[in-house]
């Protein structure tokens, strides 16, 4: 069978040639405006910003509540005023290990951030890797098309699979077939099922017609199962920060140590400040509950919180350089 000739070699028919999109772009884009945009670091305006999140409504409320009663209360009954003006001395040495604390939780919810944001390059920069040497190791265009076609099905399926959702006809374009995902879905874990389909296809796809490709068949697999290693550690990596979350008792005493300071502190303050003590502890309470507001949603770096990633958009940046190469394929 000549080499033009040659159906693909796996898995439900794809599209030939760049015609149309592997993604929606407008059902991505729409997702893409949920998240923080970009920002110029040397601009105030753009970085000066209050979020009350429904995360901080209760406790921050409840603090600015519970010192407006004991302001009144002291008024009321004078004999509490005492209470009311106890020194600030065992807060300020509790406020410096509060601190220490909530760095040490900050820093940690970052470096969760972090490593998923690099995790998510590897799959960028394996996917440029594929496709960069994938021409010249390739038989025809088919398998080469079908190889694109499931490096952007496996970017969908982990995106999807770090999200607990699963894959609708909405967000595919007409150059990745929604049977295909669907196949792939039905495994219990669809990356490393487009991982599979990958490893099928680049194994019957490799060039052996003519004496020096059959000679370079093995090292062309080889490099690509060098790929498909990073491609299914990578998923493996995204599990492990998905799953493994902040340690429970670490969260909790944290918790607990920043609301007792909180709710103690209007005790420092009434006494000598009066009614001003009210909005400061509103203002001491937002600023310490930011933090931990912060810390809580970018530490499951997966979700769909405006400081989280923007998958969409990665997975846009990989679809883009993969019709790239599509458009100037040698095979055409």
């Amino acid at each position: 069978m000549k080499a033009a000739e040659e159906p693909l070699l796996s898995g439900p028919p794809v599209v030939q040639g760049v015609q149309g999109r592997f993604l929606c772009e407008a059902f991505y884009r729409e997702k893409v405006g949920g998240f923080r945009p970009k920002y110029d670091p040397e601009l105030w305006r753009s970085t000066m910003s209050i979020n009350m999140s429904p995360f901080m409504t209760i406790p921050l409320g409840g603090l600015v509540g519970w010192t407006l009663v004991l302001f009144v209360v002291g008024k009321i009954v004078p004999a509490v005023s005492p209470l009311l003006a106890l020194g600030p001395q065992v807060h300020t040495v509790l406020g410096g290990a509060l601190a220490f604390v909530l760095v040490f939780r900050t820093n940690t919810a970052y470096s969760r951030w972090w490593e998923a944001r690099l995790l998510w390059g590897v799959v960028n920069n394996t996917t440029r890797s594929i496709v960069c040497r994938a021409p010249s190791m390739m038989k025809n265009e088919a398998a080469f098309t079908q190889m694109l076609t499931e490096l952007m099905a496996y970017a969908v399926c982990l995106k999807n699979h770090l999200r607990g959702e699963k894959t609708t006809p909405d967000e595919l374009g007409a150059m990745l077939p929604y049977p295909l995902v669907v196949t792939l879905s039905e495994a219990a874990n669809p990356p490393l099922a487009a991982v599979q389909a990958l490893s099928i296809t680049m194994r019957a796809g490799v060039k052996t017609d003519s004496p020096p490709d059959a000679l370079l068949a093995n090292a062309s697999y080889m490099q690509f199962s060098t790929a498909l290693d990073a491609l299914a550690n990578t998923v493996g990596a995204c599990e492990r920060v998905k799953n493994t979350p902040t340690p429970f008792g670490y969260v909790a005493a944290l918790r607990s140590f920043l609301l007792m300071w909180l709710f103690t502190m209007p005790l420092t303050l009434i006494g000598p400040y009066g009614f001003v003590a009210v909005p400061a502890m509103g203002l001491v309470g937002f600023l310490f509950l930011n933090l931990e507001s912060m810390a809580m949603e970018i530490e499951q770096p997966f979700g769909d919180d405006a400081d989280d990633l923007p998958l969409e958009e990665y997975c846009l940046g990989i679809e883009r350089v993969l019709l790239d190469f599509l458009k100037r394929s040698p095979f055409k």
